[in-house]
């Protein structure tokens, strides 16, 4: 018991002095602990792990979150072009309707429908228009034909037929004036330059007259 005693003092345990009993008990402590320390170093392994896990999942989290955004954005851009092209669709059946009824109207003008216009105006305004125009016509004639005056020299025989001549001017200028603007207004446009070509030979003959 002294050296017990003595041993415990100075701090160094001798199981020499211990029983077999005790010996095992210290041997099956010995390997709880061991086992204990290795579970406690796998759970800390576990903890590890766990934490590892913990962060892939949220950092998976953010890019769902992210992906989500991304296909909402998607998914407006893809109503706006729906909307885009329902109306394209629309413009489009609206065009291939106007050039139906343009390729229609024309094939009716090549059938003939659009050869007679209405008679009433379009009659009247070519009648005007080709009187109008042979009125300038006679007017700027008869202009330059005041404006230079021929001078002719006759001789004595000559007298009677320049009589004749004058009695004939002074009866016919009422008929043939009027002859030419009845044809004026029944003539069509390719006659015009026949008609001046009459005026104008009238001219000459009244001048001559003169």
């Amino acid at each position: 018991m002294l050296k017990s005693s003595s041993s415990s003092k100075n701090g160094v345990f001798d199981d020499s002095f211990c029983s077999t009993s005790c010996k095992k008990n210290t041997e099956s402590l010995n390997t709880k602990i061991f086992e204990l320390s290795e579970k406690l170093s796998d759970k800390i392994k576990f903890y590890e792990k766990i934490r590892g896990l913990e962060f892939k999942v949220e950092s998976k989290d953010n890019i769902i979150e992210r992906l989500t955004k991304e296909l909402e954005k998607l998914k407006k851009g893809k109503e706006g072009l729906d909307s885009k092209l329902t109306s394209f669709e629309s413009a489009s059946k609206d065009l291939d309707t106007l050039l139906g009824s343009q390729r229609s109207d024309k094939n009716k003008e090549g059938l003939g429908y659009s050869d007679w216009p209405s008679p009433s105006i379009e009659s009247n305004s070519s009648d005007l228009q080709n009187s109008n125009s042979s009125i300038s016509e006679h007017e700027e004639i008869s202009k330059s034909i005041m404006s230079k005056p021929m001078i002719k020299f006759v001789k004595a025989a000559d007298c009677a037929d320049v009589k004749t001549n004058k009695v004939e001017a002074a009866r016919k200028p009422s008929v043939k004036y009027a002859e030419m603007y009845r044809n004026t207004h029944k003539s069509p446009k390719g006659q015009k330059e026949a008609e001046v070509q009459k005026v104008k030979k009238w001219l000459n003959t009244s001048s001559k007259s003169r």
